[in-house]
Parts: C-alpha cells; sequence; structure tokens
C-alpha cells in the first residue's frame, strides 16, 4: 500500500523484479491487503468495504457494501472460499469478526457474525493454520477462538500489548508486541513456547511472513533510538525491512511519504 499516486493504493511487485504494477485506482484510499491462498487474488477495505482485485486482470470484485456494516481487516481462510473480517455498526463503533462466505464466482455467499461482545474492540483476525480457529487482538492481548465451540483463551500474559500475529508454515506464531517505550517481535510454537526475536527502540506497524516463513518483511513505524545527529540527514518516513530471525538484513523499500 502507498500513496505516491496522491490516495492510498495497492501496488504488486514480485520479487526479486523492481518492477510494480498498481492495481486500484480508486479516489477513495485503500488498506489491510491480503493476498489470497492461491495468490490469484487480494483482498482489501475501502471506506468500510472489502472488494477482491485479481492479480493479473487487476479486475474488482465488491463482497459488501459498507452500509449495515463497515468491513475491515480482511484475512482469508487457508481453503480461499471464506474471510474473516473485523466488522463494526458505524464509525467509532466497536468491531466484532465477521464470517464472510464466498460462492464459487468470487461473490459473497451469507454473512455470519463470530463474535458479538458490545464494548469490546476485537481485531487483527488471523486464521489457524487447520481454519478451526482464529486468532485476534483485543483488550491489549492476542485471543483464539476455537470455532467449533465457540470458546476463546488468551495465547498472551504479561503487561506487553501484542497485536499483529501470524503464523508461520511450520504452525508457530509471531507477533508485535511493545511495553513502555520497548518493541518487539515474538515467535510461539504449538507447543506454547515462547522467544523473542527482536527487541529494543524500533517499532514495527506490520509484520507477514514469507511463504517458506523463513523471511519476515516488517513495516518500520518508529525509531526511538535515532543519534540526535541523524535528525540532520534527509530519511524516509517508511520503510520495508526485510528480517529473519537474527534482525535486520536491510531495507525492502523506503518512501518520503506515507
Amino acid at each position: 500500500m502507498s500513496d505516491r499516486s496522491g490516495v492510498d493504493s495497492l501496488y504488486l511487485r514480485r520479487l526479486p523484479s523492481p518492477t510494480e504494477l498498481r492495481l486500484t485506482w480508486l479516489t477513495e484510499p485503500v488498506s489491510d491487503p491480503a493476498i489470497a491462498p492461491d495468490s490469484g487474488r487480494a483482498a482489501y477495505a475501502v471506506d468500510g468495504r472489502i472488494e477482491l482485485v485479481h492479480l493479473t486482470t487487476g479486475d474488482t470484485v465488491g463482497l459488501s457494501l459498507g452500509v449495515e456494516w463497515r468491513d475491515a481487516q480482511p484475512a482469508w481462510r487457508p481453503d480461499g472460499r471464506a474471510l474473516v473480517v473485523r466488522a463494526r455498526r458505524g464509525v467509532g463503533a466497536r468491531g466484532d469478526l465477521h464470517l464472510l462466505e464466498l460462492r464459487h464466482d468470487g461473490a459473497l455467499a451469507r454473512r455470519r457474525p463470530l463474535t458479538e461482545t458490545p464494548g469490546i474492540e476485537e481485531a487483527e483476525p488471523v486464521w489457524g493454520p487447520d481454519a478451526a480457529t482464529v486468532i485476534y487482538a483485543s483488550q491489549g492481548g492476542l485471543y483464539e477462538l476455537d470455532l467449533k465451540t465457540g470458546l476463546t483463551q488468551r495465547l498472551t500474559r504479561g503487561l506487553q500489548e501484542a497485536r499483529g500475529a501470524r503464523f508461520l508454515p511450520g504452525g508457530d506464531l509471531v507477533w508485535l508486541w511493545r511495553e513502555d517505550k520497548r518493541f518487539g517481535i515474538d515467535r510461539m510454537s504449538s507447543d506454547g513456547t515462547r522467544r523473542t526475536l527482536r527487541q529494543g527502540a524500533v517499532a514495527y506497524r506490520s509484520v507477514a511472513p514469507s511463504p517458506d516463513g523463513v523471511w519476515l518483511v516488517a513495516t518500520l513505524g518508529l525509531n526511538l533510538g535515532f543519534r540526535l545527529s541523524e535528525l540532520l540527514k534527509p530519511r524516509p518516513t517508511e520503510e520495508l525491512h526485510l528480517l529473519d530471525g537474527e534482525g535486520r538484513l536491510g531495507p525492502l523499500a523506503e518512501s518520503r511519504g506515507t
């Protein structure tokens, strides 16, 4: 997602090629891109609606209207036949999780609420590898929703504010956290073993694993550890960093816009 055209739009870059293809040409800003499991489509949010764009043709399909429910943060079910989204009744309302099931032609078949918790914000959903659970952020922690029983359990503990969870191909979970002025990325295996991959003064806005789980692409949001002399140098306001389990390997892209 980039505003290089004047409005937040989606761009596709097939690594290692430097060539970029613009996918959306709307006058409204788009957000929350999510590539389908078959890599043929991407879902995104725009003004409370969820739309799909085909990555080869650029054709778009609207899934929701943004009228009764304002949707955002789509996440694909592993089979590519449904998405879970954060849904709100209106601007400023608390978010619940809804399931959007798709027809064979990619249109919306039906909507089904997964959570109904007035007064509690539930956001940033991501499917478990077996599609039997959904992980989401709420009240500063990460929770797991069992779709069969409807029961939830908290996965994180302590004072750290956790968000932005993503699954690695092997089933491990990675997420972003902050505690006071410290930020980091943690990883938890299926047996509950947890370790910190990074921590310090660098805050990332998002993290996305590569399909093989070897790399993490993270969007730099804030660096509280800069030197005073660096203030005099021209600096990009946003960067994509390529990380492994040990640290930063280098920027993938940088921008002086947003």
